[in-house]
């Protein structure tokens, strides 16, 4: 008997090194308060009174300066740390009356469940994670996703009643009558571009409660809603290539 080869072929295993990078939450926080942010693009006011005011001048105003990302004990809290904010003052009209409202803070809190894998969004296995390659096709990194349960509050304060019940009532709706209810947050993680996808799983049932501050502190009157988004998280690990050759052979009988 002898040996006669089949065919010859090369295999590439990823060492892993034990160094890793994960992503954090920034990105699905600012991605998030952009979404609420965006509500206010497209509303529109079409008989102006004295009580829709403060609301036309909210919708009318930039962007960037509707939403603001932090977390504070109470909103007396919040408004004390707005006005000495420079970056605020800046943003107002009149410098040194820096009590523009209405405004709306969005905050996460710490309260972090990873997801089992019975949800199904999990990396089954390894042969499912992402490969990152280098500029010569070298590949250096493995990408796995899993998830985590995040709690946000969406917290609105108004210097007036009916301010703050449009403002109540845009977001409230906009989350009701929403087509999609996903967001992608992009992310730089292993030296590359990926993004992390953030789903509000709550969000048609949004409930907000009365949180304006007693008569006698400031009076301002508040309204607070809790949401839970499932979002990515994604840890790149790094690997080290090594090939690896197989050979297929066949016993052949000798004449």
């Amino acid at each position: 008997m002898m040996e006669q080869l089949l065919s010859r072929f090369n295999e590439l295993n990823l060492e892993p090194t034990g160094e890793f990078e994960v992503s954090g939450f920034q990105a699905v926080d600012g991605a998030i308060a952009a979404y609420i942010s965006r509500m206010f693009d497209k509303a529109r006011v079409n008989t102006k009174s004295f009580e829709n005011a403060s609301y036309i001048r909210f919708i009318g105003s930039p962007a960037a300066n509707r939403v603001v990302l932090g977390k504070f004990d109470d909103i007396v809290d919040f408004l004390k740390s707005l006005r000495r904010s420079d970056a605020w003052k800046a943003k107002t009209e009149k410098p040194k009356n820096p009590q523009v409202l209405p405004v709306i803070n969005v905050s996460r809190s710490f309260d972090t469940a990873f997801m089992g894998i019975e949800h199904k969004r999990d990396t089954p296995g390894p042969l499912e994670l992402e490969v990152v390659s280098d500029g010569d096709d070298k590949p250096y990194s493995t990408i796995g996703t899993t998830n985590a349960s995040l709690t946000y509050s969406i917290t609105i304060l108004a210097a007036e009643k009916e301010t703050l019940s449009l403002l109540i009532n845009t977001i409230g709706a906009s989350f009701r009558f929403a087509g999609h209810r996903s967001l992608s947050a992009p992310i730089k993680l292993a030296l590359v571009e990926t993004a992390l996808d953030a789903t509000f799983t709550d969000s048609r049932d949004i409930a907000f409660n009365d949180i304006s501050a007693p008569i006698g502190e400031e009076r301002i009157f508040a309204a607070q809603a809790v949401l839970t988004v499932s979002a990515d998280v994604k840890m790149a690990m790094a690997v080290n290539p090594r090939k690896i050759r197989h050979e297929v052979v066949t016993a052949v009988k000798e004449d």
